[in-house]
């Protein structure tokens, strides 16, 4: 199983990437402070993988989970159509 990575906080409320997610049927992860620095971000990123990586092993369909900057995740939302 894969996942998508973005910064776009408005994903499931533009009906066009929110069809694309629900296509796709994979979780799509959103970085909560979209103005980071590209290490900053690596940091967060770094600190979330093993919660991500547990998150699509257990989990099937398209969802939008949003990353803090501590690397936690501070909300699931399944999407449907």
């Amino acid at each position: 199983m894969s996942a998508s990575i973005t910064k776009d906080r408005d994903l499931r409320y533009r009906p066009r990437e929110k069809a694309a997610a629900i296509a796709a049927g994979r979780p799509v992860f959103i970085l909560t402070k979209g103005n980071l620095r590209a290490e900053a971000m690596a940091e967060i990123l770094v600190k979330a993988l093993p919660r991500m990586t547990r998150f699509v092993r257990r989990n099937t369909g398209a969802w939008i989970i949003r990353i803090d900057t501590e690397g936690k995740f501070s909300s699931k939302v399944l999407l449907t159509a």
